[in-house]
């Protein structure tokens, strides 16, 4: 009888250990579907920003002369050495090579468009200043 006994409980163990299996198939199935499903998803996503950059790479060697503002970076400012110069003086002896002057200089420093009255002033002398 003991025998018997044995038999029916490694029976059970058996049918025990075949349903954990069995569920855990299951689980694991549910997993990869959902898995799969984002997959998709992103794989959707990435095709279409691929696409949208493609065209307008498109447009833009089609095109090169016109690109939209939007899309164009700005441009990132010219790196030139370190040197000092000298911003001229006015002291209202001949403006017009003074204006020359004064501009190229603010181009070079790459001085802001709001900016030049002000910065012009600190170079001016003598009746110029007033």
């Amino acid at each position: 009888m003991p025998e018997h006994h044995t038999r029916q409980v490694t029976s059970d163990r058996l049918k025990e250990a075949v349903n954990r299996l069995s569920q855990g198939q299951a689980s694991l199935t549910q997993s990869h579907t959902a898995l799969n499903t984002k997959m998709n998803s992103i794989h959707s996503f990435l095709n279409t920003k691929i696409n949208s950059l493609i065209d307008q790479i498109a447009a833009i060697t089609t095109n090169p002369s016109s690109p939209s503002p939007s899309s164009q970076p700005s441009p990132s400012p010219i790196h030139r050495p370190h040197m000092k110069l000298d911003a001229p003086r006015f002291n209202g002896h001949d403006p017009l090579g003074w204006i020359f002057k004064i501009s190229q200089f603010f181009d070079y420093q790459a001085i802001l468009e709001q900016e030049p009255l002000t910065v012009a002033s600190f170079y001016m002398d003598g009746s110029a200043l007033h």
